[in-house]
């Protein structure tokens, strides 16, 4: 192989690795919800995190947007894997 094609080869690779780490190290946030829809309110070392849907989200303190930090629960496991079954009392 000649030594340019080599080069080339090798700079695409590198643009190809750059490419995925930036896309990999974005941070996904949201506007803020209304506070009914919100779970739970915590905050630890002065840091405000919010339980949404199942999803936990760190407050930043400038934009006031929420960054998502980890899903704690799948809001539609219960629904589709648990079946209530509806019982009876009989007085008499």
């Amino acid at each position: 192989m000649k030594p340019k094609r080599v080069h080339l080869i090798a700079f695409a690779l590198l643009l190809a690795g750059a490419f995925w780490f930036h896309l990999k190290s974005q941070v996904v946030t949201l506007d803020p919800r209304p506070d009914s829809e919100v779970e739970m309110t915590t905050v630890e070392n002065g840091t405000t995190y919010k339980l949404h849907q199942g999803n936990l989200y760190r407050v930043l303190p400038r934009s006031g947007k929420w960054e998502f930090v980890k899903q704690y629960y799948d809001t539609h496991f219960y629904a589709s894997n648990v079946s209530v079954i509806p019982s009876t009392v009989d007085w008499s």
